[in-house]
């Protein structure tokens, strides 16, 4: 409720709304913010459509916790779809160590194909 009130989403809603086929910080703070006030629905009207893509000056963690928190607003709005995109561009991301955030993802996106009726189990 304070983070609704205090005006911080709105805020960081325009900002990251400047560039929305660059990925940057806003956006990420943005989706974290609408995520602990629980704000799916706003923030899944903002994010519709896009899919901002990283340069060279953004770091794969800034990557990987954009793409997993967009995954849990689409989560939180039964969009089982784009959930499970955001958490498969998560787990497709090149990496040279497999980060918490990525584990998970992996969580998130059985979790998901559950939901789906497509889990497959892995083979042995």
């Amino acid at each position: 409720m304070a983070v609704t009130s205090s005006g911080i989403l709105a805020t960081l809603a325009h900002i990251s709304m400047s560039n929305v086929n660059e990925l940057h910080h806003a956006q990420v703070a943005f989706l974290q913010c609408a995520l602990l006030a629980e704000q799916y629905r706003y923030a899944s009207r903002l994010i519709e459509g896009t899919w901002p893509r990283p340069n060279s000056t953004v770091s794969v963690k800034l990557v990987l916790r954009y793409y997993y928190l967009r995954g849990m607003i689409h989560l939180g709005c039964n969009d089982y779809v784009m959930s499970h995109r955001c958490f498969w561009t998560c787990l497709s991301v090149p990496a040279e160590v497999c980060s918490k955030i990525m584990i998970e993802a992996w969580k998130k996106m059985i979790l998901v194909q559950c939901l789906l009726g497509e889990f497959t189990a892995p083979a042995l």
